[in-house]
């Protein structure tokens, strides 16, 4: 093997080789709890793994086609003084980085270590120079590889729910956050039904600034318009209810039911402007403002504002309530299409 790629106090990266690094890479690949969170199945065989290593190798197609082996310098103690790979790093997609770490390596800042030294080697490359950004993906539920693309430097962008599927407990991938009632889950296309059920009802527009929509098409049109990638200020949820079932039904048949939509949360405007809407038949049920579980799970996009807008109408009782679980500080009434509302913010 050649040299190191990139070296630093505790570690040492280098490119994949099937000769030395194959058990490792097994070790590592085969783990149920270190391929939690990635696109692929545990490799059930090492024959598995050497048709998938033998896979990550450049081509003229796919020049950037790579992995590098993360290996950690063996310490002064130690019996065997060659170092010991300990997880992988490199692009599954062009300028797309995926990394992994033996579970008994999690949580000592080893991974932060390679991905800020791999970083530094990709921008290095004179190859490299044609590219003005990388991109990584990480599961909202990985908390841990969340953090690891923060200390890195990287920025919360579009989230690509049907592309990075998970290769294992695929049920629970994409819903943002959850509590023994509710789900939040970024709205998409899949939520148009309930979403027409919603905002067709007279009775649960009576309070929006909004008219009913009188057609699926409609709300369509109406929809697309909260995702993300149209306006990235927007950030959008849908709030889904958990299904119940009888206690005599198996612990499958949650899984083989999908929960329903009943409302939408999110920011809209520049992203200091909060709207939600729950369809009428959930009102006076606890499922917002009585449910103090329902606030962690706007957490997410809650905590990175220092100042939230609302609007409410001056006749909703209900939903000033709502807003005073939030500490709110009324402020000037502002009229708007024909109803009078009042604003309220925290800080």
């Amino acid at each position: 093997m050649g040299k190191y790629a990139a070296e630093s106090s505790r570690l040492l990266l280098q490119s994949v080789d099937i000769d030395e690094h194959f058990q490792a890479y097994h070790e590592i690949q085969s783990d149920s709890r270190a391929m939690e969170w990635s696109t692929k199945k545990p490799s059930a065989t090492p024959e598995e793994t050497l048709a998938l290593m033998r896979e990550q190798v450049p081509t003229p197609e796919k020049p950037w086609n790579q992995r590098w082996a993360i290996l950690l310098r063996p310490g002064e103690d130690a019996t065997e003084q060659k170092p010991k790979m300990i997880g992988l790093i490199g692009f599954p997609r062009e300028a797309d980085i995926g990394y992994k770490i033996h579970p008994d390596f999690w949580g000592k800042g080893y991974m932060s270590e390679a991905l800020a030294l791999f970083i530094e080697l990709f921008w290095k490359l004179d190859a490299n120079k044609k590219y003005n950004r990388l991109i990584a993906a990480a599961d909202p539920e990985n908390k841990a590889s969340t953090r690891v693309l923060e200390i890195a430097g990287f920025q919360k962008g579009e989230y690509k729910k049907d592309f990075y599927e998970r290769g294992v407990n695929i049920d629970k991938m994409g819903f943002d956050a959850e509590t023994p009632r509710l789900w939040l889950e970024r709205v998409s296309e899949k939520h148009l039904q309930d979403f027409h059920e919603i905002w067709s009802s007279e009775e649960t527009m009576i309070w929006s600034l909004r008219a009913p929509m009188k057609t699926l098409t409609d709300s369509q049109t109406w929809l697309q318009q909260s995702f993300t990638a149209v306006n990235p200020h927007i950030d959008k949820y849908a709030i889904l209810l958990r299904p119940s079932f009888p206690s005599s039904l198996s612990p499958e048949a949650e899984t083989e039911t999908p929960p329903k939509m009943i409302g939408l949360i999110g920011t809209i405007g520049i992203g200091t402007e909060m709207v939600y809407m729950l369809h009428h038949s959930y009102w006076i049920k606890g499922f917002l403002h009585m449910n103090p579980a329902f606030w962690t799970l706007l957490a997410p996009f809650l905590k990175i504002l220092t100042r939230l807008t609302i609007g409410v109408v001056l006749d909703t009782v209900a939903g000033i309530a709502f807003f005073a679980k939030l500490v709110v500080v009324p402020r000037e009434a502002m009229p708007n299409a024909g109803k009078e509302s009042t604003g309220v913010a925290f800080n």
